[in-house]
């Protein structure tokens, strides 16, 4: 039998283990001072040893070569890959060793490809749990775990490659990067958020790369310290570094481990026994005393959730842009959203999301809204004016009050200066009863022009003012009331201009909100903008803070205060996730009917994920952002 201690020598051979072949091995937390051993036994299945390694539980009848074991909140939890049968969830008695199906009533939970390789990982700050599952081909799958008593299932997130076979995956501390072997390969890691980038970084490579002898299996310790299973050697490297913190030759009875586990007190390493006599060994040490600094987490930013998200667009790839509310004037809560697909069109849903009309016209960009246009016959409609990249124009759309149902109205001699049209933003001056419509260009030129009634009813331009900011630039926003015009730069800032035509827009006639690092707190590429506007003075200037997956919040009249920076998060319970990679966003106001009293904020998401789909619109109660952000 083998004892556990943590000595700095290997134990003896486990004579006991004589149905099927050691593969894996875990260590679970117990209620007392050592864990209990969990063994993968192929064809054998599962079997819980204690500290004398002596079984206390088993499951048979199942085909287990991986096993993954980590402590969830109060509970302990279990991850095996079954090949031909789906992934297997238990929970670990800490008391007694005992295995119970984790959710539901069978501990399986089959999926539609072969899983070899599982592992889990668990968010503290959320209270939500994850399995990540490869295939032979290295390909993982990202599941959350949602275990509701009325529904239990795993919900896929997102899938990420390696490119090669994979041996083992590990979740590391802080619930940030996702660790996994390709044997002959070395240790990569990826970012564990579900709305994070699908990039694959080498973290220790085998030679002559790097400094391994091979990369069989890997575990990270609570510490963080990354533990890799090699050939002849176990290594002990800084986690976020790479670097080798301390090797340890193998003894000769530990050569050719293929099971492996650490908790930051144990290490354990099980050798599969003959394929006369089965069975396997299991050995055990101490783990080394390694004094690992780890980076301070960065603080938590307050988070709001989506309780809403618009069907997808049609287009693939990078393709909804930015969004518009049209409020209704009789009966808010069917009020509009208008988001634009830059491949194809204008999209237009109700507040529950539904596609209500899609409009192809073409590479639209940026759409606005403004309310009581007059037309010729004095008649009154309300307007929606994007640019269009296809035709280099302006597209010109009426709304009908009654029917919210879009109809363009330009008069075919909207044509822009500029080459490639980008962003666009609305501003009414109702001291004269002026509209404009203010365009920009990816090479930051800026074109302002008033909107005029045809005799035929039809609405064309005619160019006001034009001027350059300096690179390049989208998101924009008018504060009608005192005639300010906010513009984003992508990398440089968000600058305050004068709206009216007839005054100067040079780089001494503008002031600044907010400037990227290091002169300022923002992070590029700044995108959309907008504004909450409350009373006639009293609102936010909100902007997509596109680099880093954040939203940040000023007070809408100078000096701008900065409120703080939110993230919009996953809502597992509507099944919704967060929102990345923002490009355009609109904000009102007014209430809209009892799921947003306070009005709410639309944001384009730019990986809709869980499960991928295409890009689409998130919507967010601005009564959350209120309880988060401001209050």
């Amino acid at each position: 039998m083998v004892v556990i201690t943590p000595a700095h020598s290997w134990d003896v051979q486990v004579e006991h283990l004589e149905t099927g072949y050691l593969k894996d091995v875990a260590l679970a937390p117990s209620k007392s001072s050592t864990p209990w051993l969990i063994v993968a036994l192929d064809a054998g299945g599962i079997a819980v040893l204690d500290a004398q390694a002596q079984p206390v539980f088993q499951v048979e009848g199942r085909w287990i070569e991986r096993l993954d074991a980590i402590i969830a909140g109060e509970q302990v939890i279990l991850v095996a890959p079954e090949e031909q049968a789906g992934i297997h969830l238990w929970s670990v008695d800490k008391a007694s060793g005992a295995l119970s199906h984790w959710m539901g009533e069978n501990s399986l939970w089959p999926v539609d490809f072969a899983p070899v390789v599982a592992c889990l990982a668990y968010d503290p700050a959320e209270d939500q749990r994850f399995v990540f599952v490869a295939n032979e081909r290295g390909r993982i799958h990202h599941y959350r775990v949602l275990d509701a008593a009325a529904n239990p299932t795993l919900r896929l997130i997102r899938s990420l490659d390696i490119g090669g076979e994979i041996s083992s995956c590990s979740a590391g501390p802080n619930h940030q990067w996702l660790y996994a072997t390709e044997p002959g390969v070395g240790v990569w890691r990826l970012s564990i958020g579900s709305e994070a980038e699908t990039i694959r970084e080498p973290v220790a490579l085998v030679a002559p790369f790097g400094l391994l002898d091979e990369a069989l299996k890997v575990d990270v310790s609570p510490s963080g310290v990354l533990t890799v299973l090699g050939e002849d050697t176990i290594y002990f490297l800084d986690a976020n570094r790479g670097s080798v913190l301390r090797s340890e030759s193998m003894s000769p009875e530990a050569l050719g481990a293929e099971g492996f586990s650490v908790d930051g007190t144990w290490m354990v390493l099980g050798v599969e026994g003959d394929e006369r006599e089965g069975g396997g060994r299991l050995m055990s040490t101490a783990f080394p005393d390694l004094q690992l600094t780890q980076p301070a987490r960065p603080s938590q930013l307050p988070r709001v959730e989506a309780v809403v998200e618009t069907d997808p667009v049609s287009s693939a790839g990078d393709a909804a842009d930015d969004p518009a509310v049209w409020i209704h004037p009789e009966e808010s809560a069917k009020s509009l959203i208008l988001g634009t697909d830059k491949q194809a069109g204008l999209y237009v849903y109700d507040l529950a999301g539904d596609v209500q009309q899609f409009l192809p016209a073409g590479k639209v960009n940026n759409v606005d809204v403004r309310y009581g246009f007059e037309l010729s016959d004095g008649s009154m409609m309300d307007i929606a004016v994007a640019t269009n990249r296809t035709h280099g124009v302006l597209t010109i759309w009426g709304i009908d009050r009654a029917t919210g149902k879009l109809a363009e109205l330009g008069a075919g001699q909207e044509n822009l200066a500029m080459n490639e049209p980008y962003g666009l933003c609305l501003y009414h001056d109702a001291e004269l009863n002026a509209f404009y419509a203010i365009a920009n260009s990816k090479a930051g030129e800026v074109e302002q022009y008033r909107l005029i009634s045809t005799d035929s009813g039809r609405i064309t331009t005619q160019l006001v003012r034009s001027f350059e900011v300096g690179s390049i630039t989208e998101g924009c926003v008018v504060d009608d009331q005192h005639h300010r015009l906010f513009i984003g730069e992508e990398t440089r800032g968000i600058w305050v201009y004068d709206a009216r035509p007839d005054h100067l827009a040079s780089t001494d006639d503008r002031s600044l909100v907010d400037a990227v690092t290091p002169e300022g707190r923002l992070t590029a590429d700044i995108e959309g903008l907008a504004l909450y506007l409350d009373g006639k003075d009293k609102g936010y200037l909100v902007a997509s803070v596109q680099g880093v997956n954040q939203f940040a919040l000023y007070d809408r009249q100078p000096p701008y205060v900065f409120r703080g920076f939110f993230e919009i998060v996953a809502n597992p319970a509507n099944g919704i996730d967060g929102v990345s990679e923002t490009d355009g966003l609109e904000v009102v106001s007014q209430s809209l009917g009892p799921t947003f009293p306070m009005g709410l904020l639309v944001a384009q998401d730019g990986r809709n994920v869980e499960p991928v789909e295409r890009q689409n619109f998130k919507l967010i109660p601005w009564h959350a952002i209120v309880e988060s952000v401001i209050d």
